[in-house]
């Protein structure tokens, strides 16, 4: 998954997210259905090859932080390091 196309990444990820991610545990509240169906929206696939990826990231994040009115106590990512990364 990691070098298809972003739009591919973004199909790819809304298929997992649905296939693993659900309501239905023990802890569910009954508005797990409307706040899981903002987490899947909310879930994007990015490819970040570059310090300028990078950048444009923190940017589209800073944008969305201000026009929500949120202020930020973290960031949650999942980078997905390729295994010839380590050797």
């Amino acid at each position: 998954g990691a070098r298809m196309p972003a739009d591919d990444g973004q199909k790819e990820l809304q298929a997992i997210l649905w296939r693993h991610v659900k309501c239905g545990g023990v802890n569910d509240t009954p508005d797990c259905p409307k706040l899981l169906e903002k987490f899947r929206a909310a879930a994007v696939y990015l490819q970040l090859k570059t310090d300028n990826d990078f950048r444009t990231l923190a940017e589209q994040i800073e944008a969305v932080n201000k026009a929500r009115q949120f202020s930020e106590s973290g960031r949650l990512f999942y980078l997905s390091i390729p295994p010839y990364a380590y050797a």
